[in-house]
């Protein structure tokens, strides 16, 4: 496994092996949800979210200008083939309320949704099963080339942390990209 996967690699050991509910949201191509799928025994159920059509807006800077159009991530509605795997396509609007009559305390959430929108949706979905020792990593915590990096995961994040009171420690690991990503690793606490 190459450096990509470095912050998720190191969220996976960290898991309270209580909770064996693993959601990623981001599949795209399937890279890292193949990594988690590989990396967990049986006994975990991994489940991936996306549209595999593209992001639901464009993904602007601060002057409004496109960064990423829609459709750049898309795999034109093809979902991958990874075995064990329970995949969810279509918009997270759509396809988080059909898991949650089967949801239960996530071990790991991994957020690669790269909008603010998106991440926040996921948050806020899922709450009541984002417990004391839920794992999150988030893919796209912030841009250092961005000015705007507070519209990025982390600030959905820190709407999530105030609206609903949580407590959560960061876990001390760097993880940045040639391109200036920055990953971040959370362990919640309450």
């Amino acid at each position: 496994m190459g450096m990509i996967y470095s912050s998720l690699q190191h969220g996976l050991t960290l898991l309270d092996s209580r909770y064996k509910h693993v959601l990623e949201f981001g599949v795209c191509r399937g890279d890292t949800i193949r990594v988690i799928r590989q990396t967990l025994d049986a006994s975990f159920s991994v489940f991936g979210f996306d549209s595999f059509v593209g992001l639901p807006e464009a993904w602007v800077d601060k002057h409004g200008a496109v960064v990423v159009p829609p459709e750049y991530f898309s795999t034109n509605g093809v979902i991958p083939d990874v075995p064990n795997v329970k995949f969810y396509a279509g918009w997270f609007s759509d396809t988080l309320p059909k898991h949650l009559p089967i949801a239960e305390p996530i071990a790991l959430l991994h957020v690669d949704s790269d909008l603010y929108s998106s991440a926040k949706e996921v948050l806020w979905a899922l709450n009541d099963h984002i417990v004391a020792g839920t794992i999150i990593v988030f893919d796209e915590w912030f841009y250092k080339h961005d000015a705007q990096y507070d519209d990025h995961e982390q600030r959905a994040f820190n709407e999530w942390v105030l609206a609903f009171n949580r407590k959560f420690e960061i876990i001390c690991f760097k993880d940045e990209t040639p391109s200036g990503e920055e990953r971040r690793i959370v362990r919640i606490l309450d």
